[in-house]
């Protein structure tokens, strides 16, 4: 990590000059407290945070930063890894104390040093934080008769490709629970052993299996915004 007077963020790439710019995600920037790493003794670019608030601010999913006009709708809690309590040296049991939050940009901009922040609480219904959860959650945004690719699905909960062997696991589950999990075939949008009738169910919802599209449950989920409410946080 580098450190730098100002970030120039844009909806679609995240940070403009990033070296892993996230694009389209639900990890498009990260946003630590600096309270919480002067509590665990972690240094700033040990957190792997791009931006580091001072002061008694609050953050969880739902809520909006706002940085000059620029706009970050929080999207759920960073989880922490053992690669990342490596790199800020510190003990898991430690790393898991300071409070990260990932988010999208809702409106692009410049942030400088030391420019005033103001978070709004509530602005957008809240995500669960952990993997499971989220995916039942997700499902239920994916419309009847449509379907998600497995790779889109995990990118759209905030999950990499390596959580693929995790994935059927999480939508039994979800199937269990009354979930939709045929909606999320696999990544040729074939028929998925979570829901190996998923052609059929997808057909009784209206759906047409064999000319199917995948849904866009990225901006379902993270980027269709309800403008007055961006207008209101700026």
């Amino acid at each position: 990590m580098t450190e730098v007077s100002h970030l120039d963020l844009d909806t679609a790439e995240g940070i403009r000059g990033d070296r892993s710019p996230a694009g389209r995600c639900p990890r498009q920037i990260c946003v630590a407290r600096e309270e919480t790493l002067l509590a665990c003794g972690v240094k700033p670019g040990g957190s792997r945070a791009n931006i580091i608030l001072r002061g008694p601010v609050r953050l969880a999913s739902g809520c909006v930063l706002t940085v000059n006009r620029s706009v970050i709708r929080i999207t759920f809690a960073c989880e922490p890894c053992a690669h990342g309590a490596r790199l800020a040296e510190t003990p898991m049991r430690t790393f898991r104390q300071i409070d990260r939050y990932l988010g999208v940009i809702t409106r692009g901009g410049r942030l400088e040093e030391d420019d005033a922040a103001v978070v709004r609480a509530g602005v957008f219904a809240a995500a669960p934080d952990d993997f499971r959860s989220r995916c039942r959650w997700a499902l239920d945004f994916i419309p009847p008769g449509n379907a998600v690719t497995s790779l889109e699905f995990l990118n759209a909960v905030g999950a990499s490709r390596s959580y693929l062997r995790a994935l059927p696991r999480w939508l039994h589950a979800a199937r269990a629970t009354g979930g939709p999990a045929h909606r999320v075939l696999t990544s040729h949008m074939r028929e998925p052993s979570w829901a190996p009738t998923a052609y059929a169910d997808l057909a009784a919802e209206g759906g047409k299996p064999t000319a199917l599209q995948p849904f866009a449950l990225v901006d379902a989920l993270w980027f269709t915004h309800d403008g007055d409410s961006i207008d209101r946080c700026a």
